[in-house]
């Protein structure tokens, strides 16, 4: 669970996670994780790696469900 996760920084009452994992991230944002990873490759997730684990850095995935959750790798602008 995301409440018990060991990245909370030690002066947030919330006990907001300043990281997820990729499995994490795609359940915040009700996704799966090649969106996060289309996230990231995108630049709109930051992913940080510790040894073999890589994680998303908890403001840039904020950010981005805040600005729309856009995933504009490799595709074009459609005009609808």
């Amino acid at each position: 669970m995301i409440q018990n996760s060991p990245a909370v920084s030690p002066d947030n009452p919330g006990k907001i996670p300043l990281v997820y994992t990729i499995p994490e991230a795609a359940d915040l944002v009700r996704g799966n994780r090649t969106t996060i990873k289309r996230a990231a490759d995108s630049g709109h997730v930051r992913l940080l790696s510790r040894g073999r684990g890589r994680f998303v850095e908890a403001r840039s995935l904020h950010n981005w469900v805040e600005n729309g959750m856009p995933l504009d790798v490799g595709r074009e602008s459609r005009a609808h």
